[in-house]
C-alpha cells in the first residue's frame, strides 16, 4: 500500500471510482479541475499494486481542513483502507487544525468511520444533497498522539 499526492494522470481512476461509489458523483470535469488547480485543494490517492483504490480531497484553509470528497472503491471497502487513508492524510496537517466534513445521513459505514476516528457530529443540514438527503456535519480537532491510540478502536 502507498499513499501519495494525486496528479492529473490519476483522473481516469479517480473518476471511475467516483462513478461506481456515488449516486450523485462529481462530474469528471470537476474532478479534473480539482486535480489541475492548486486553489488550496489537495488530493491524495491510496494505491495497491500500482492501482488507485481510493482518494481523499481536502480544502485547507487558515485553520480548518474541509474534507470535500472521499471514496474507497467498492471491492476494497470495509477492509480498513478508508481508515488508513483518512488517518494518514490527517497526520499531514498541524495539530492546531480543525477538520470538518459532510456525510449523507444514510451513509452509516462512513458515519461509523468518522465516529471511530474521533469526529463529533455537530449539526444537520436539511436537504443538502442533490437527491434531497440531509447532511450530517462532523468536526474534529487534530491531535496526532491521540490518533495513534484511536487506531485501536
Amino acid at each position: 500500500m502507498s499513499i501519495r499526492r494525486a496528479t492529473i494522470n490519476d483522473l481516469p481512476e479517480i473518476d471511475s471510482i467516483e462513478q461506481r461509489v456515488f449516486d450523485d458523483a462529481w462530474p469528471r470535469e470537476e474532478i479534473g479541475q480539482v486535480l489541475s488547480d492548486a486553489g488550496g485543494i489537495r488530493t491524495w490517492v491510496l494505491e495497491r499494486e500500482h492501482t488507485v483504490i481510493g482518494y481523499l480531497m481536502v480544502h485547507e484553509g487558515a485553520d480548518t481542513v474541509h474534507i470535500l470528497n472521499f471514496a474507497i472503491d467498492i471491492p476494497w471497502q470495509h477492509q480498513g483502507f478508508g481508515k488508513q487513508l483518512l488517518t494518514s492524510v490527517l497526520r499531514k496537517f498541524p495539530e492546531t487544525s480543525k477538520v470538518e466534513l459532510e456525510v449523507k445521513r444514510s451513509n452509516w459505514p462512513a458515519i461509523q468511520l468518522y465516529l471511530n476516528a474521533g469526529f463529533i457530529p455537530q449539526e444537520v443540514r436539511p436537504r443538502y444533497y442533490p437527491d434531497g438527503e440531509d447532511a450530517l456535519i462532523f468536526r474534529k480537532c487534530i491531535h496526532h498522539q491521540q490518533e495513534t491510540t484511536s487506531e485501536l478502536v
